[in-house]
């Protein structure tokens, strides 16, 4: 068992009624499994979580966690949680061991989870044929066995209900063509038809989410996205056991303000839509919303850390469908290679079109 799996083990306490060791999460299933002795605990009152109505006396909630203690990665800056004090920590972001303890944290808890589906062995063996099928990245990449600190997380992240109604008035325009002049000065022109538009528009808007952890940025979320929260069930210690755990750096207050902005936003977008617009010269929107509910939802993440000639890397893998982002080595010589093809393909089509034209 390799040291980064061996480390999840003794990141939370559940023991196995057996043999005395750490239960696991196992993906799947609701049932903690002991890696050692095959022992199983089932997960009970398994239950879909419910949204939460949103006060404004929600803002200044400060509850503390369950145990719950901040770990600083020294070579990287990555922040992340456990419910027990570590000896030795492991950063999950890159895999160093300069790890260092921060302290408590206070905060909202998670009132659901989406618990991994895909295992740790899945992981690792799909992180290697995403390599395996990146054209540009070095053949030697290929063969290796680099991805030799796999690490489960659970990523916070708020999701939004509400209701929208607005009122809109503005100028839109759309492109249009003309054909203008005569003989040889017989020519297409573009131009620009603008129209005054007002109206109301009504949106719901369900399960928009807002991601709550800086040690993954949005481009790499987005991408691995959908999480099916939808289906989260109410939070429960036991589906952590074995994985990481981050608690969110965006409150709910900031969520909130983010989740309106893109509401206001989509609706914006919806509206211009609908008139088949190609420019907006002005476009004012008043927006109420209503019935607002959230919930602090835990999301399941695997992160693939590796060094190839000196240089870090990271991939990111979605724990429900395999989605994976993340940064690779690229092979200098296939860029070249591939460079000078197509510079040569486009001289060819050049003096071919030249030709006959002539």
């Amino acid at each position: 068992m390799n040291e980064q799996i061996q480390h999840n083990e003794d990141v939370h306490g559940f023991k196995c009624k057996n043999c005395g060791n750490n239960l696991e999460y196992k993906p799947r299933t609701a049932t903690l499994e002991c890696p050692y002795c095959g022992n199983t605990q089932e997960i009970e009152n398994v239950e879909l979580a419910d949204e939460q109505i949103l006060y404004e006396g929600d803002f200044e909630i400060s509850e503390k966690e369950d145990v719950l203690i901040s770990y600083k990665c020294q070579t990287c800056g990555g922040i992340s949680e456990s419910l027990d004090d570590i000896i030795s920590y492991n950063c999950p972001y890159c895999g160093k061991t300069n790890v260092k303890k921060e302290g408590s944290v206070k905060g909202i808890k998670p009132n659901a989870i989406v618990p991994f589906k895909v295992t740790k062995k899945e992981a690792k063996y799909g992180f290697v044929a995403f390599l395996k099928k990146k054209f540009f990245a070095p053949n030697l990449i290929k063969k290796m066995d680099i991805l030799m600190k796999i690490a489960g997380i659970y990523i916070p992240c708020w999701t939004f209900d509400s209701q929208t109604s607005s009122n809109y008035d503005g100028k839109l325009g759309r492109r249009k063509t003309r054909t203008v002049g005569s003989g040889k000065n017989r020519r297409t022109q573009t131009y620009i038809q603008y129209f005054n538009v007002s109206g109301s528009y009504d949106k719901n808007f369900d399960e928009l989410m807002v991601q709550a952890c800086d040690e993954i940025n949005n481009s790499e979320f987005l991408r691995v996205s959908n999480f099916e929260t939808n289906n989260a069930i109410i939070y429960k210690k036991d589906y952590v056991a074995g994985y990481y755990c981050n608690h969110y750096e965006v409150d709910l207050k900031e969520a909130y303000e983010k989740a309106r902005g893109e509401m206001r936003e989509n609706i914006k977008a919806d509206i211009v839509s609908s008139y088949r617009a190609d420019v907006v010269s002005h476009l004012n929107v008043d927006t109420s919303i209503s019935n607002i509910k959230y919930k602090y939802v835990l999301l399941p993440l695997y992160l693939g850390s590796y060094q190839f000639k000196k240089k870090n890397y990271r991939l990111v893998m979605n724990g429900i469908n395999k989605n994976i982002a993340g940064k690779y080595p690229l092979s200098a010589w296939k860029i070249t290679i591939t460079s000078i093809l197509s510079a040569g393909l486009i001289a060819l089509i050049v003096f071919l079109i030249v030709k006959f034209t002539n």
